[in-house]
């Protein structure tokens, strides 16, 4: 039973260590976003006036 145990955890925190991962990956990508939106939105009504 512990032997059978012992591989499932490790493999849980092989799990948790990659969702975080993928997580913060996500959240840096959203944050590029919303900047990025932010930036545009801001230049494209001076880009329409002209």
């Amino acid at each position: 039973m512990f032997t059978f145990l012992k591989p499932r955890s490790s493999t849980q925190f092989i799990n948790n260590c990659f969702r975080k991962r993928i997580l913060q990956q996500f959240m840096q990508d959203v944050y590029l976003l919303i900047l990025s939106t932010v930036l545009f939105i801001q230049v494209f009504p001076g880009i329409n006036m002209k």
